[in-house]
């Protein structure tokens, strides 16, 4: 199928923020504390390429003439307050368009930028809001398995990408697969 537009989507908690790698994580979440989310070292740099790339493809660096944007798409936790995912949600902006690693973080329009609730469907998000458009191929870049399978599930305009191997590599196969 011929797309008109791409949209690459970014996990961030284990695709381009090393959360999991954080001493105390878990309890410190659990725990409601939001600077857990704003260590400005804990990035993933296999994460951060693929980002990188995908800015500047819709920059129009490359060769391809598509349409292009791209979104970060992030969620609370199973132990969420109210309060922790608004402060959660604020200090993983912060973190995203403040974070030194990400050198072209400004080129992330803000209004692609989805916190969303734990439990909450990531395509619900992105079709709530955009629409349903089978001209439009959507890629996520995520760690979680769960999360890329029910991508997956949405129909052929909906790929995804593991973000726990190399997105790079993945993403090459898959744009020569599609862009031909």
């Amino acid at each position: 199928m011929k797309y008109d537009k791409i949209m690459f989507w970014f996990g961030l908690d284990g695709t381009l923020y090393n959360l999991y790698q954080l001493p105390n994580w878990l309890e410190r979440i659990r725990n409601h504390d939001a600077s857990v989310y704003e260590e400005t070292h804990c990035t993933i740099k296999r994460g951060l390429d693929a980002l990188d790339f995908c800015i500047r493809f819709t920059c129009g660096m490359f060769d391809y003439a598509y349409q292009s944007e791209v979104g970060i798409i992030t969620s609370g936790t199973k132990t969420s307050t109210y309060d922790f995912d608004q402060e959660a949600e604020q200090a993983k902006r912060d973190w995203f368009y403040g974070c030194k690693e990400i050198s072209l973080s400004n080129m992330v329009d803000k209004n692609n930028f989805f916190f969303i609730p734990y439990g909450t469907s990531k395509t619900k998000v992105i079709q709530d809001t955009r629409g349903y458009d089978p001209s439009t191929l959507h890629i996520l870049f995520d760690s979680s398995k769960e999360a890329r399978d029910e991508w997956k599930e949405q129909g052929c305009n909906y790929r995804i990408i593991n973000a726990n191997r190399n997105m790079m590599k993945q993403l090459q196969v898959l744009l020569d697969r599609t862009l031909d």
